[in-house]
């Protein structure tokens, strides 16, 4: 096994191999570890923390991969606006390709700029969020002094801010899948954890997504932080076709054989979604996370769908499928919604916002 898949085990998937590559990556951990806490140490006393002009709710991680935080910011953003505010959301834009610094993506009304200047996230965002701003920028705190020029927003939404520390915030949600959510519990790149799992000491609230009629999903060790726990589980709620609006019911896709093309952080739970629609998963074309289609992918994908009634894909790929592909055949777009379990907690929580 080479160093690359030893590291997508332990990061990917959370496994323990025994390997040739346990000691090395063991003491690249305990380096970064030694990193991580001497940047939380400068950070708890305060120091280079920049504050902005209105509240910042930031919504993160403890570990790589997808956990479901993109569409729980999706909800809150909706959920402030229909309350009457102006929101901003200020996202990293992992993955873009063109563009640097700061980018003003969207004024509420649809994107601005191409997804591959925006970033696979932020442009979803913007095509998914009425009346909501969506900047971009490494620097958040600069993103956020461009969106209050420009608006003056009364909240500030963070997304994937955990570990953003030098910008301020009044609120952290912390998100995290149901089953086995610290993967093997090492920090990278030993394992999946950015940071140790007292950092949740600093978390207001912690976001566990999934599916709660398993066995296995157990509430997981919190190493004796105390945090309040919501229980969420990410549904799918739309079905439509490539450069369409119209929306299918997902009564459709029961015993379709269908094929799957995504670039995911856990691409194993879209396909556990659409088993769970009644469809017959056929071959499936996963990518890295943020990867950028290529005519080559589109080859594949194209001889994919030779194979299967039709070809799914995810809300956050379809748009950079649509750049790469325009003609790409039976192409269909399942998008997800987040649902607390319990709305009361999470409202009690937002409440502590000072709005």
């Amino acid at each position: 096994m080479g160093l690359r898949a030893a590291v997508e085990q332990r990061v990917g998937l959370g496994q323990e191999p025994r390997d040739r590559w346990g000691s090395l990556l063991g003491i690249a951990s305990w380096i970064y570890w030694g990193a991580v806490e001497l940047r939380n140490r400068w950070y708890d006393k305060g120091m280079g923390v920049r504050k902005l002009p209105a509240p910042v709710l930031s919504v993160g991680n403890l570990s790589v991969g997808g956990t479901g935080k993109t569409p729980l910011v999706m909800m809150l953003a909706r959920k402030f606006r229909e309350k009457g505010l102006e929101v901003a959301v200020l996202s990293r834009g992992y993955g873009r390709v063109r563009g640097v610094g700061v980018v003003e993506v969207s004024r509420g009304q649809g994107s601005r700029v191409p997804v591959s200047v925006a970033g696979d996230e932020p442009y979803m965002m913007a095509q998914g969020l009425q009346g909501v701003r969506v900047w971009v920028g490494r620097d958040r705190f600069k993103a956020g002094m461009a969106a209050w020029r420009a608006a003056r927003p009364d909240l500030f939404i963070m997304d994937d801010g955990f570990q953003h520390r030098s910008l301020h915030r009044d609120l952290d949600l912390v998100v995290a899948r149901s089953l086995r959510p610290w993967g093997n519990g090492r920090l990278l790149p030993a394992g999946p954890l950015r940071e140790p799992l007292a950092s949740l000491q600093r978390a207001h609230l912690l976001v566990l997504t999934g599916t709660w009629d398993r066995e296995d999903a157990t509430p997981p060790r919190l190493e004796g932080v105390r945090v309040p726990v919501l229980r969420a589980s990410l549904s799918p709620k739309t079905l439509r076709l490539m450069n369409s609006e119209q929306v299918y019911p997902l009564q459709i896709l029961r015993g379709k054989r269908a094929g799957l093309v995504c670039a995911i952080g856990q691409p194993d739970g879209f396909r556990q979604m659409v088993r769970g629609l009644g469809a017959e998963v056929g071959p499936c074309l996963f990518f890295p996370d943020h990867h950028w289609y290529t005519p080559q992918d589109v080859a594949l994908i194209q001889a994919m769908a030779r194979e299967v009634e039709l070809v799914l894909t995810t809300g956050k790929d379809i748009w950079k499928l649509m750049e790469a592909g325009p003609e790409l055949p039976r192409l269909m777009v399942l998008e997800v919604g987040f649902e607390p379990e319990r709305e009361d907690v999470l409202e009690a929580v937002l409440r502590r916002l000072p709005l």
